[in-house]
C-alpha cells in the first residue's frame, strides 16, 4: 500500500507513526484520524482518501487527532467504513478503504 498509493493515507496515529513514517512515506502523505471541533469523527476530512482500519481498534483505544486521550473506535467506526467506502485490501487484521 505504501508503495502503490501516492495520495494521503488516513489511519490511527500509532499506525501512522510506526508503519508509515518508518517506511519513509513522503511528508504530508500520511494523516491520523481526526475529530471535528464538536468531538465527532471528521468523516469529511477522510473523504476521497485511502483510510486504513485495524481490527484491534474494536477492543483497544487508539490515538485520534483532536482527542485529549485515546478513543475506542469500536464497531460503529468499522460499520461506517463498510457502508460508505469500498474495501480494497484485507489482511484479516487490517483493511484499507477507498
Amino acid at each position: 500500500m505504501n508503495n502503490s498509493y501516492n495520495e494521503i493515507i488516513v489511519t490511527d496515529c500509532l499506525t501512522a507513526g510506526e508503519l508509515f513514517w518508518d517506511l519513509k512515506r513522503e511528508k504530508g502523505k500520511i494523516a491520523g484520524y481526526s475529530l471535528t471541533p464538536h468531538g465527532d469523527m471528521n468523516w469529511e476530512y477522510m473523504d476521497r482518501k485511502l483510510v486504513t482500519w485495524r481490527k484491534m481498534s474494536l477492543t483497544r483505544p487508539v490515538k485520534v487527532h483532536g482527542a485529549s486521550s485515546e478513543m475506542l473506535l469500536g464497531n460503529e467506526f468499522k460499520n461506517h467504513l463498510e457502508r460508505i467506502y469500498s474495501c480494497i485490501y484485507d489482511t484479516g487484521e487490517a483493511k484499507a478503504y477507498l
